[in-house]
């Protein structure tokens, strides 16, 4: 027996199913290619963000609300001197100094609370001399369940603001006060005695013929004469005492003290004290007189 074909308008009608599934599946492939394309995009941002946060010079840190370290980068380590892997779940105060502790603590509730919280400065635990000073800022996390530190370790510039700071207070040859921290202790000093009654001594020593020394025999000898005399003057004074390098001329410092009535008598008497004695140099510098008061 034989079976009719079916009739033309089923025909028709499987025909433009199968051109629309032919079409749906060229969509789907586009959309495939599209994906494809996103997702490798994604892959290679994700790649660059992974190697800026694991390269970077700053230390991060991912922490929760108990200061416990969920994340960090290579720097962290090296910060911590702690290997990455070992650090997650750790908390990060067990590496600051203790006395410090309490500083962190109150920060990272600030930021926590969502209040304004400025940088702090900590000391790392460990006998590191010098010690190791970091700098952390940090904000709160987007689900709000933790907080993003940065940690700096600023200890070379703290060395390096010390340092410019005794510069600008003390004499590079001398190490003596300058003006500037005269000024600013003399201040202090007459305030002092306002408020307790007290007198003020102040004695000007000028060296009389140094520059006949710098003439003769170098200005190497004469910065020795004042090494050796203003090692004479500190060893002279009291811990309330300043003698201070001149700003006009190193061969002319001034000194002052704070203490009770008859001051300026004793004060004369330090200063005349270290001139009592004659200046010598080590054989080499021998050739040089000894000069006395």
């Amino acid at each position: 027996m034989i079976t009719p074909g079916p009739s033309p308008p089923d025909t028709e009608r499987t025909r433009r199913l199968l051109h629309e599934l032919e079409v749906h599946q060229i969509e789907l492939e586009m959309q495939n290619e599209e994906l494809r394309k996103s997702r490798a995009l994604v892959e290679a941002a994700l790649a660059r963000y992974t190697e800026l946060y694991d390269f970077s010079p700053l230390a991060y840190f991912s922490l929760d609300r108990k200061g416990t370290i969920l994340q960090t980068n290579l720097a962290g380590a090296r910060l911590l001197g702690v290997e990455r892997a070992r650090l997650t779940r750790g908390q990060l105060g067990a590496f600051i100094a203790p006395h410090d502790l309490p500083g962190l603590n109150a920060f990272l509730g600030q930021v926590l609370d969502a209040r304004p919280a400025p940088a702090r400065e900590l000391r790392l635990a460990g006998n590191h001399e010098p010690p190791r000073i970091v700098s952390i800022e940090a904000t709160l996390a987007h689900d709000g369940l933790g907080c993003n530190a940065v940690v700096t370790d600023i200890t070379t510039l703290k060395a390096q603001q010390q340092q410019l700071e005794r510069i600008a207070h003390y004499d590079l040859l001398t190490n003596l006060p300058n003006r500037v921290l005269l000024a600013d202790r003399l201040q202090h000093a007459m305030l002092q005695c306002q408020r307790r009654g007290r007198s003020l001594a102040v004695a000007y020593l000028d060296l009389d013929g140094f520059k006949e020394v710098n003439d003769r025999h170098g200005h190497k000898v004469g910065d020795d004469l004042l090494v050796i005399l203003a090692q004479r003057m500190k060893a002279a004074l009291r811990g309330g005492d300043t003698w201070p390098a001149s700003a006009a001329t190193s061969s002319s410092p001034c000194w002052s003290t704070s203490n009770t009535c008859g001051t300026p008598r004793r004060c004369s008497s330090a200063c005349w004290h270290p001139l009592r004695h004659r200046f010598r140099w080590p054989a080499p510098r021998s050739r040089c007189p000894p000069a006395s008061a």
